[in-house]
């Protein structure tokens, strides 16, 4: 057994390598590999550090580099390794490397032109942050990982896409903006914050919205959606407090958590019928919403993804939904109608809690399981019918009727 794990770890260590202390060879410190004859570009002193290359006004990265008779590829740009250089004004990145590190050239105030290569793969978050002096950039197609808030606090540089992404628009954009056709992609929080920016029109190319990708835009009112989107990320339009109404088209199949959370201005959402669960939260303290469509497809109506919808009267469940989750419907004070269908299979906990102005809830047959945790509590003006074999098992005691059959 022993034997076993001295080999076990003898292989971990071959494989992870032998990287030596930083070493500066010319201007520039290094950290080596002497396994697979690679390095990364490190800080001078240390992290942050004012004196950090605090000489350093123009930046030319080798592609190799020598030290003790052996030659170093020069693969990635570390973390931090650049952060706060504050005489720095351009950068020349080699065809060599493959990474930029988190925080790489973060807070480089006085840098205005970056040349990035086609090697690179990876741009990690916030590797360009607060360079507020960066008018343009150019990302090439050869990146496929792009870090979040990759240019936060560039307020001063051009909106930054390329065929693929579309990754950056600074904060203090205002008005209308399109998107460029051929985009694929909108990475995280790529628009988020944008205060001022009004409308945005998402083209036919784009299939993917990812996480945040416009949070916090609360001057946004309208948006125009692309007939080939079929997913939109985590909490992507939450707190645009301007936006009035969505049309997800019906080619959007996934829709994660939160996506339209707390849109109070949003009155009007018609959902897609590719689209198989409403996610939790998807459409919380949405507290002006009148009118919601969902489609027949939509199977699973997701935790708390109307809670606190306090301006909706009526809803039509179609008759595809299997599943009404915990507190799906909690809070909504002015629901007034609500049909359920037959494939109805499943109603959770506190689903319709404090629905205070619901008059009447018929409860098919087909279902076969009722959270006990108070699913109609609180809805006092609520006549609820039910199979006979809940009788006892499904706390109804603030419903005004209730009726077995």
């Amino acid at each position: 057994m022993k034997q076993k794990i001295f080999f076990l770890l003898l292989a971990i260590t071959a494989n992870v390598g032998t990287t030596l202390a930083s070493v500066k060879i010319g201007d520039l410190c290094y950290d080596l590999n002497e396994t697979d004859l690679t390095a990364a570009v490190t800080y001078e002193t240390k992290m942050y550090a004012e004196d950090n290359y605090a000489g350093l006004t123009q930046l030319n990265i080798p592609s190799v580099i020598n030290h003790e008779g052996k030659a170093y590829q020069v693969k990635s740009i570390g973390y931090a390794a650049f952060a706060a250089c504050k005489n720095l004004t351009s950068v020349t990145i080699p065809n060599s490397v493959t990474t930029i590190g988190v925080d790489g050239f973060r807070a480089c105030e006085n840098l205005e032109k970056v040349t990035i290569p086609n090697s690179v793969k990876s741009i990690r978050w916030m590797a360009f942050a607060f360079c507020t002096k960066l008018p343009s950039i150019t990302i090439p197609m050869s990146v496929d990982t792009i870090g979040e808030d990759m240019f936060y606090g560039c307020e001063h540089i051009a909106p930054v896409y390329n065929a693929k992404f579309f990754i950056y628009l600074p904060k203090t954009y205002s008005g209308k903006y399109v998107i460029p056709d051929g985009i694929t992609a909108i990475t995280d929080k790529a628009f988020a914050d944008c205060r001022a920016l009004t409308h945005i029109t998402i083209p036919n190319s784009v299939e993917t919205i990812g996480t945040l990708a416009f949070s916090g835009c609360s001057g946004l009112a309208s948006v125009s959606m692309g007939s080939h989107l079929t997913s939109i990320g985590y909490m992507a339009f939450s707190d645009c407090s301007s936006l009035t109404a969505i049309t997800l088209p019906n080619s959007v199949k996934s829709m994660e958590s939160m996506a339209f959370e707390r849109c109070t201005s949003l009155n009007s959402v018609v959902i897609s019928n590719q689209l198989d669960t409403i996610s939790y939260k998807a459409f919380a303290y949405c507290e002006n919403l009148r009118s919601v469509t969902i489609p027949y497809g939509v199977k699973v109506i997701g935790y708390e993804a109307f809670v606190g919808c306090s301006g909706l009267t009526e809803i039509s469940i179609p008759g595809s939904v299997t599943t009404i989750g915990d507190e799906a419907f909690i809070d909504c004070t002015n629901l007034q109608k609500m049909s359920l269908p037959n494939s109805l299979l499943t109603i959770g906990a506190y689903a319709f809690y404090n629905c205070q102005n619901l008059t009447s809830l018929i409860i098919p047959k087909s279902v076969t399981s009722i959270a006990e945790d108070h699913p109609f509590s609180e809805c006092k003006s609520l006549s609820l019918q039910l199979p006979d074999w809940f009788r006892g098992n499904v706390s109804v005691k603030d419903c005004r009727e209730v009726i077995y059959y």
